[in-house]
């Protein structure tokens, strides 16, 4: 297997191209200490972006090292409302959130959120994680 291929790096976050699973990985940097919301929205866009313009089949989340304070209220329906449209422009089939164990949101089962026209999940190992990918 490759190694990702950096396209895209910032103070924040890295994003990478993953030919052997055909993803785009957004990997949140230990900065995001001192992470606002702004800074936040702007890595979601510029993903998005990233995604309309590679249009890979599918997106990986990297928030193991991710330690920002964002406002779930604030940013949770700007991301509704204005980033899941554009994911959906790039016609991915899956978006994969991968979490160190214990640290993150609990993995998840597949599923398909409203607004959504892919599937979703959260992993706590990028072996889990790679096979979801490959099914």
């Amino acid at each position: 297997m490759g190694k990702p291929r950096t396209i895209y790096e910032s103070r924040f976050y890295d994003f990478a191209l993953d030919h052997d699973h055909n993803a785009l990985w957004f990997q949140w940097k230990p900065e995001t200490a001192s992470l606002d919301d702004d800074a936040f929205k702007e890595g979601l866009s510029n993903y998005a972006g990233y995604a309309i313009e590679y249009r890979p089949r599918h997106l990986v989340v990297d928030v193991r090292q991710f330690h920002g304070n964002v406002s779930a209220e604030t940013v949770g329906s700007w991301r509704d409302g204005v980033i899941i449209p554009r994911y959906n422009k790039a016609e991915i089939s899956k978006m994969a959130t991968l979490a160190a164990p214990g640290s993150g949101p609990p993995p998840s089962p597949p599923d398909r959120y409203d607004g959504q026209s892919f599937q979703s999940a959260t992993f706590d190992s990028e072996e889990s994680l790679n096979a979801w990918l490959t099914e």
